[in-house]
C-alpha cells in the first residue's frame, strides 16, 4: 500500500499497472491473508487482500519490466 491508499484502490491500481486493463469494476472483498518471513535478519510483515473485479476488456499489456510475460483470460470451470 502506498501512504494513505487504501486496499481496494491499491488492488484497482495494481491490477492496472500489472496487465494495463484500466477499466476495472472493483467487486466484493474475497479474503485476506497475513504472513511474515524473515528478510535481511529483519521480520517483515505482510498483508494481502483478494478482491473481486470484473471488466469488458479483453486486451492486456503485461508489465515486463516487472518480470510479467502474460495475461490471459480463463473460464470460471
Amino acid at each position: 500500500l502506498k501512504a494513505g491508499e487504501a486496499p481496494a484502490d491499491a488492488a484497482r491500481r495494481e491490477v492496472a499497472e500489472e496487465t494495463g486493463v484500466r477499466a476495472l469494476q472493483l467487486g466484493a472483498c474475497l479474503d485476506t491473508i497475513h504472513w511474515e518471513f524473515r528478510a535481511r535478519g529483519r521480520r517483515v510483515q505482510k498483508t494481502c487482500w483478494f478482491f473481486l473485479m470484473h471488466t469488458d476488456a479483453r486486451r492486456t499489456a503485461p508489465q515486463r519490466a516487472e518480470g510479467i510475460t502474460e495475461c490471459a483470460w480463463a473460464t470460471l470451470e
